[in-house]
């Protein structure tokens, strides 16, 4: 059986995307799936202050993900909220003010935005820092992604994602999956989402910028970090539908973390996939034949495609943009990857390869690929 939305599917068109600003068109380093001919602009490295690019990235904006459980506690500071929104616009950097309160677990938790960062479809994500009760001494660095009352009311699904993405991160507690440490709510005014900040930004911009100093192992430790954290995902029966080096982010030279799952969806234990039918931008040049075209299944399967794609990002340190998606002939979509310049032609058929077969049933599991990616670390140390 299958989990569907019902809503007429017939509007699905080719990659290029109308620019609403001039009457060019334009294709994204993306390469998403266009349903409404217009992308909000994005940045490659969202947590690194004033390194902003022109590609178009994932349609629900920047990569973040959650965990943890805090809850809105004073509402009283909406019109407070408001107004600082409108200084943060401003193009000078305003000296940080408090935003929210919120609460976990009996403990009151402050957070004050400092700066924007980036931007989106949904609104914004600001620098910022949290702390307790005050108290300097505990304050941590987080990034805050916030939907905009105003954003909410332009997009009534937009909430409804930001509602979705918090449940399911909520469950998602992962050394390989970026962290959540809270969360504002409040019906009628701005929706905040609290992360770890993490200054090395996307691995697809760490890889573009720091490539020529990366070996094999550290290629590899990636696509083991990933697979780890997308093993769990699985494990939950979690479809992540944007796995991407956009949206994996970097702790260090040594690890990395799984991001954005504004995309994401649960899939009931009696089911097997998530059946597409509404309108919305997708990725499809990292989807799976069965997923980029009718019937739009998503699986773990699919996400295994996804990861193939990934990885081959990453051994082409992201420097060669992904081929795109014809949906003219999805049998063929395999072909259109050569290996990588420097990748053992072993690591290319076991992490890209076979996660790219037709028959989703035999594409490789999760902790398959994990085993395969210790295996190849053991052997290109």
């Amino acid at each position: 059986m299958e989990h569907a939305e019902t809503v007429s599917s017939d509007r699905f068109i080719p990659s290029e995307l109308s620019d609403a600003g001039s009457n060019k068109s334009l294709i994204s380093d993306s390469s998403v799936l266009s349903m409404n001919g217009t992308m909000s602009d994005q940045y490659d490295n969202p947590f690194a202050d004033n390194k902003s690019s022109n590609s178009l990235e994932s349609m629900n904006g920047l990569p973040y993900a959650l965990r943890g459980e805090l809850r809105s506690r004073n509402s009283g500071s909406v019109n407070a909220a408001r107004a600082i929104d409108d200084e943060l616009d401003d193009d000078s950097t305003p000296a940080p003010r408090l935003m929210e309160s919120i609460v976990s677990q009996g403990k009151t938790y402050l957070v004050t935005l400092t700066k924007k960062i980036g931007s989106g479809n949904y609104g914004h994500v600001f620098k910022g820092w949290m702390e307790r009760d005050n108290q300097e001494s505990q304050r941590r660095e987080v990034a805050v992604k916030k939907l905009t009352r105003q954003a909410s009311e332009r997009n009534g699904t937009l909430y409804e994602d930001f509602k979705n993405e918090l449940e399911i991160m909520k469950s998602l507690q992962h050394i390989n999956i970026v962290e959540i440490l809270g969360y504002s709510w409040d019906h009628g005014s701005d929706v905040l989402i609290v992360m770890e900040y993490l200054e090395e930004g996307s691995l697809n911009y760490y890889l573009k910028f720091q490539g020529d100093k990366l070996r094999i192992s550290h290629l590899l430790k990636y696509a083991r970090d990933i697979a780890t954290g997308m093993d769990h995902v699985s494990a939950k029966n979690v479809v992540h539908r944007d796995l991407a080096t956009r949206n994996i982010l970097v702790v260090n030279k040594y690890h990395v973390k799984i991001s954005d799952f504004g995309l994401a969806r649960i899939i009931p234990k009696e089911e097997n996939a998530y059946r597409l039918k509404t309108e919305r931008l997708l990725p499809i040049n990292w989807y799976a034949p069965e997923s980029a075209v009718e019937p739009w299944h998503f699986s773990t399967k699919s996400d295994v495609w996804s990861y193939g794609v990934t990885a081959w990002e990453i051994f082409t340190r992201a420097r060669q943009e992904v081929p795109k998606f014809n949906p003219e002939r999805p049998l063929e979509r395999a072909s259109c990857f050569q290996i990588p310049e420097d990748c053992p032609s072993e690591i290319f058929r076991h992490l890209m390869m076979d996660c790219w077969n037709l028959k989703p049933n035999l594409r490789p599991k999760f902790i398959d690929l994990v085993h395969m990616c210790k295996r190849f670390m053991d052997e290109y140390k």
